[in-house]
Parts: structure tokens; sequence; C-alpha cells
């Protein structure tokens, strides 16, 4: 949402869809911005929120957001990781996050693994959030979300890069 439209918010329920024992969510997404260009705290926010759900601000979140230079991925209520990055208005950028509760959370950019943690346990809720920040009740996407799968396992490291390496839509498969 360029801020010329009125404010978007897109949810989904997480019943029958999202787990928080594992799952990977993948995301092609487009910015309407250049990463170097945007100053902490311009166009009256400093995060851009890809994706989100959870029961609680920072202690029982999922959360996939850029702020200042870097991805923030959060599982539970750990510390956010990070990876920074750049990136230019209209770049295609192919985000990856799986997880698996108390054992691992990765995330790849391009289909390139960038960072694992081990994630702290946590309660999903009953609202994911895309292209905006349902718990926080503020932040959007500044970008376009051209392909989205939600999938009920952590999926592989093969299979996220094959994905991304395909150059063709996420398909829908007994795990989405």
């Amino acid at each position: 949402i360029d801020g010329t439209r009125a404010a978007e918010t897109l949810t989904i329920p997480t019943a029958g869809v999202l787990s928080a024992s594992e799952g990977t969510i993948e995301v092609i997404y487009i910015p309407n911005f250049d990463s170097s260009k945007v100053a902490l705290g311009s166009a009256g926010q400093d995060w851009w929120w890809i994706f989100g759900a959870g029961s609680a601000t920072n202690t029982n979140e999922l959360r996939l957001a850029y702020n200042n230079g870097s991805w923030h991925v959060r599982v539970g209520g750990s510390s956010d990781t990070t990876y920074a990055t750049s990136f230019a208005a209209g770049d295609k950028i192919s985000l990856a996050l799986a997880w698996k509760q108390g054992v691992y959370a990765r995330l790849f950019i391009n289909g390139v693994k960038v960072a694992t943690f081990t994630p702290s346990n946590f309660n999903i809720g009953t609202i994911a959030s895309i292209g905006y920040s349902y718990l926080w009740n503020q932040y959007r996407c500044n970008g376009l979300i051209d392909d989205l799968r939600i999938s009920n396992r952590a999926r592989t490291d093969e299979e996220i890069a094959a994905a991304y390496q395909s150059g063709q839509s996420l398909p829908v498969d007994e795990w989405t």
C-alpha cells in the first residue's frame, strides 16, 4: 500500500491453515521503495510488514518484516533474528520462513538460506495477517505480494531452493 489507497488488512483464520508446531511461509514480495533510500520512520512508519500471526506482540509472535536495512523474523518469544540486505523498488524478492517449534527456524532469501535459529514455543493465535501486522494494529508492507504459499509442514532446504529456481508460481500440494 503506497499511501494513496485506503488501508487494507488481509487476514485469514489460522485454524486448519497454519500450525505453531511446524510450517512454511513462502512469498514473493515486490517493494515499492529502495531499501537504501528509506530512512527510519519515513512514510509514517519504520516497519514494512509481510506476514504475521500469534497471540501477543514480541512474546508470542510469528513475524516476517523489514526494518531499517534488515529482514526481521521471529518465531515465538525469542529475540528477532535479522539479516541485512538491500534491494531496489520493483525487485522480486523470494522469502521463505520454515520452522519446527523448539527445533529450528530458517529464513531463505531468493532460495538461499541466510539465517537459522532455535525458536521458542508459541501459540499461533486465531488470525494470520498478510501485508499488515494484525498484532501491532499498524505497519503495512509498502509493496506487492505476488505469490504466497502457506504449508502445514517445514519444507526442506532443497524444496525451497527448487521452488525459487523453477521461476514458476508456487504449486499447491497436499501440505498447502
